[in-house]
């Protein structure tokens, strides 16, 4: 958190611009917001599918003996869900194409969840 600062006034230094485009035109382009701020900050596509395989196949925290019984996986995987809900954001490709990847990540992390698509302007 010692570095919070610095990072919030680099982030306010290279922004992308702000356009002066209409109210309707900016609910459209809200859209992809998220996708356009995780873009700023690139990371190599291997590791960032490095990461997303890990996540998807070990249950990192060794949550599973603490939280046995499967009405409980939800709760086991929390952390693990979070961090990649973020992460996807580096990889939009499965976000967009990759229908059977984010089905997996779906019946795995949010099985017991409605997973509905919202924008950040909603």
């Amino acid at each position: 958190l010692s570095r919070f600062d610095d990072v919030c006034n680099l982030v306010r230094c290279t922004s992308a611009g702000t356009s002066s485009a209409s109210s309707v035109d900016d609910r459209s382009s809200s859209d992809l917001s998220e996708e356009k701020l995780f873009s700023r900050f690139p990371l190599p596509p291997t590791f960032v599918r490095s990461l997303i395989g890990c996540l998807l196949s070990d249950d990192i925290y060794a949550q599973s003996t603490s939280f046995p019984n499967f009405s409980h996986r939800t709760t086991r995987l929390a952390k693990q869900s979070s961090m990649l809900y973020v992460i996807l954001y580096f990889q939009t490709s499965i976000l967009r194409v990759e229908k059977g990847t984010m089905r997996e990540i779906v019946d795995k992390f949010f099985h017991d969840n409605w997973v509905i698509s919202l924008y950040a302007g909603m």
